[in-house]
């Protein structure tokens, strides 16, 4: 269960990364200096509300970064759904995304998959608004993660995730 989360949730936050250092006139956030918040907005287990630090399991850490030449993207599926496999192990992938204006979702599926004794499976969603200068989304995981004994434990968490344009690229 600790690797479940740790690597599924940037990958839904990712909202794509570093791309040609020419501006892709089809993708609306422009080329340049952006800042990229995500942090973890809610995680509930079996119906409980649990702080990160008294997570039985791994969260990743919140980000707080800038990159000096890149161009996010939300509305790529190839992209989120490659950098989705890599973080989870194949575990996750996305089934569909829509776009209607500013705005793009995204449905993915985890699982059924069998890691450490444990059976996890569940869902991925991701809405996000873009413009030229910001994109702000969130995203939340829901997965069932049967364990050995039979018991099944569910898994709800919740993500933010703010990009904001800087200026060109340094």
């Amino acid at each position: 269960m600790k690797a479940m989360l740790s690597g599924l949730v940037p990958a839904l936050l990712l909202l794509g990364g570093c791309g040609p250092r020419i501006d892709d006139p089809s993708n609306m956030p422009r080329l340049g200096q952006w800042h990229r918040e995500v942090r973890l907005a809610a995680l509930v287990i079996n119906d409980v509300w649990v702080d990160r630090k008294d997570s039985p399991f791994k969260i990743p850490p919140d980000i707080d970064e800038t990159t000096d030449c890149a161009e996010p993207t939300v509305t790529r599926r190839e992209e989120l759904d490659a950098q989705i496999k890599k973080q989870t192990d194949s575990l996750c992938r996305i089934d569909s995304i829509d776009h209607s204006g500013t705005t793009v979702s995204s449905k993915g599926s985890c699982g059924p998959e069998d890691k450490g004794g444990m059976t996890l499976s569940g869902t991925a969603d991701l809405e996000a608004h873009e413009a030229e200068d910001h994109i702000d989304g969130h995203s939340s995981v829901q997965m069932l993660v049967r364990m050995p004994d039979g018991h099944s434990e569910r898994v709800r968490a919740g993500f933010e995730a703010h990009w904001k344009r800087l200026g060109e690229c340094r």
